[in-house]
């Protein structure tokens, strides 16, 4: 005889499931439905690197339009396109890119870029013959140079290339000749440790509205805030399609370009209390206050002007790395960091990491340890900061997160002083 999960275990086993497999599960339970839109759903990583494509923990969804039936022979790319799981962008009947129904704005749309129209279609097919004739008879040349058995097959396979590839470039052309409707699709590509899987779908929504549903199966209609480990919405992302009045409460964040902090922010929960950590670019200028307050700030950039290192210099954050080998920060910088600091106070606790060979970090302790007239022993140096606080730098390896390569680091460590 079966037996039900009671309520509290079902909630307490879905709230740890692994998002997929409770998406998933819901899908085909329909009586859990409303349970597993109340119960708190966890992602540990969450990525977003293009318009129609997202990675949730270890699975990613994929979202194209399949060309309809082409010939692998005459079209290769085209059928390459397919067989990735079509192209990522909107069709029009014919096989021209559509742009136009990424400019739709939806609620809960983030718009992370300026995105310049192209003229529609029927606006520039206008005289279109003259345009491709001369693309139409190199082609035909080439097929003809890549049946000639008089050249080897070194030219014929150049010639038949090169034909295919002014095929491609013909197919909507062509297609809007001889008013061609090739048999279009949505496909849905889900991928996981080299496994992949494919659902078919009618085009009768445009791809932003697909995506923006799948991302409402995910999040959309939850009764509290989704908690994300990881974060990064990459380029070449220039929309998000969120459920309106959505939030995530994040963990971890890392960004491409500071330059998108203010559209994110509205999609930030700040109930939860800072970041735990955010990986950016120097310019940290446009972060503010998801910058400022995080513990563990991770820089990628290099310094280019003196503006950036005064700003590097005051930071707040209890943890900073700088994960770029080839910066400008040698002892001039690390000497003013630490006058800053010995002017102004650091909090004990506080850890800069800058990555530099270990060789470099010796030559900044022993240059550091001349200027301020103190002892350079067993590859450590200390200075005073305040009456009570000193700074203990020294080199290690290490890595600001998982996924990062290890690297070797200068380390300035402000520690409570001995003896105080």
């Amino acid at each position: 005889m079966g037996s039900t999960l009671p309520y509290d275990g079902l909630k307490m086993v879905l709230e740890y499931l692994d998002p997929n497999r409770r998406i998933l599960l819901a899908k085909y339970a329909p009586s859990i439905r409303a349970t597993e839109k109340i119960v708190p759903l966890r992602v540990d990583r969450l990525i977003i690197d293009h318009d129609y494509i997202i990675t949730v923990n270890d699975v990613t969804y994929r979202m194209g339009i399949h060309h309809g039936p082409v010939d692998e022979e005459e079209l290769p790319a085209l059928h390459a396109e397919n067989e990735e799981g079509g192209v990522l962008h909107d069709l029009n009947v014919h096989g021209f890119e559509d742009e136009y129904p990424v400019f739709e704005k939806t609620p809960g749309d983030v718009f992370l870029a300026r995105i310049w129209p192209t003229r529609p279609v029927d606006q520039w097919m206008i005289g279109f013959h003259k345009d491709i004739s001369m693309t139409e008879e190199l082609m035909i040349r080439m097929r003809q140079h890549a049946g000639d058995p008089s050249n080897d097959d070194d030219m014929r396979e150049f010639f038949k290339n090169g034909a295919n590839k002014r095929h491609h470039e013909l197919y909507p052309y062509l297609n809007f000749r001889y008013n061609k409707q090739p048999h279009q699709t949505i496909h849905l590509t889900t991928s996981t440790f080299g496994r992949r899987g494919t659902s078919v779908h009618e085009y009768d929504m445009k791809l932003p509205v697909a995506m923006k549903k799948l991302n409402h199966i995910f999040f959309g209609d939850r009764a509290q805030v989704v908690r994300v480990g990881f974060f990064y919405p990459g380029l070449p992302l220039k929309v998000l399609r969120l459920p309106n009045q959505f939030a995530f409460r994040i963990s971890t964040l890392k960004v491409d370009s500071p330059s998108v902090f203010p559209m994110l922010e509205p999609i930030f929960d700040k109930s939860g209390g800072p970041m735990d950590s955010v990986e950016v670019p120097l310019e940290i200028k446009y972060g503010g206050n998801i910058v400022y307050t995080c513990q563990k700030l991770i820089l990628t950039s290099y310094f280019s002007d003196i503006d950036k290192l005064k700003a590097f210099i005051k930071l707040p954050n209890k943890e900073v790395y700088l994960t770029d080998a080839e910066l400008d920060f040698g002892s001039d910088e690390a000497k003013q960091l630490i006058e800053h600091w010995q002017e102004h106070g650091k909090p004990v606790g506080t850890c800069f990491f800058v990555c530099m060979e270990q060789a470099q970090c010796t030559q900044v302790m022993r240059a550091l340890a001349e200027h301020f007239g103190e002892q350079f022993l067993d590859e450590k140096l200390t200075l005073p900061i305040s009456y009570n606080s000193e700074l203990e730098i020294c080199y290690e390896m290490g890595s600001p997160r998982q996924g990062i390569e290890e690297k070797n680091y200068l380390k300035l460590l402000v520690a409570e002083k001995v003896n105080a």
